[in-house]
């Protein structure tokens, strides 16, 4: 019965060694500088000990500065954070599992003060009923420099023996804005039809396989159903 649950799998030329996934999930307990702390080691270190063969991080800030969702999260924006990745992944492969970091942007869905900006970038200016925080339409420049973003942090990911990358798009957060016709209201070549409102994402991919090369897994995960608000 268990059999293909215990087998191994590939995700492209990563060998992860059995099918149980720790799916990414916030536990909001690395330093308040976004470096990786000692019980975000215990903790992810406690699930690949376990037996969970890929372990997937909570989403961790592309940009730290303008781009938290809260005061305790992971961060990959600066070479500062890779010696911390690097522990972490170090003691995730102590137990044989493979370790896959989610980055992402809260977009509109971030809070304005806590990020010491004005207004929060997003595909549209279009406001969260969950969080009311002012955004703003995001320009051509502002788009080019976040996918630069996304694939710089990946690089840094790689180099600290991360074994994967997840995008994440689901849930609201910045790639999701840019996808969905609700909050994408944009004009021009990202926004209006299903290929414009993908470009965003289709952009970082690619940003990512050129920094990381094409044999670096990349995962997305988006909401199949929204529910937005």
């Amino acid at each position: 019965m268990y059999n293909t649950l215990f087998s191994s799998c590939n995700i492209g030329t990563l060998e992860i060694p059995n099918r149980a996934v720790m799916t990414a999930m916030g536990n909001h307990i690395a330093e308040e500088d976004g470096t990786v702390s000692d019980a975000d080691i215990a903790f992810y270190g406690a699930r690949a000990k376990g037996g969970v063969g890929l372990v997937i991080t909570e989403c961790a800030c592309v940009d730290f500065r303008t781009g938290k969702g809260n005061l305790r999260q992971i961060a990959v924006d600066d070479d500062k954070y890779i010696p911390g990745l690097k522990r972490l992944a170090d003691e995730v492969h102590k137990y044989g599992s493979v370790l896959a970091v989610q980055i992402y942007h809260p977009g509109r869905q971030g809070i304005a003060e806590l990020n010491g900006v004005e207004s929060m970038k997003s595909a549209s200016k279009t406001e969260c009923r969950c969080v009311h925080q002012p955004a703003h339409e995001m320009t051509t420049d502002e788009i080019k420099e976040m996918t630069e973003l996304f694939a710089a942090g990946a690089k840094r990911l790689k180099e600290a023996g991360v074994d994967a990358v997840e995008l994440h798009g689901a849930h609201g957060y910045l790639i999701g804005q840019f996808l969905s016709p609700y909050t994408n209201k944009r004009t021009d070549r990202y926004g209006g039809s299903f290929e414009n409102r993908m470009r965003f994402l289709d952009e970082i991919i690619d940003a990512v396989r050129r920094e990381c090369g094409g044999d670096y897994p990349v995962i997305v995960r988006f909401s199949a159903d929204e529910h937005m608000e």
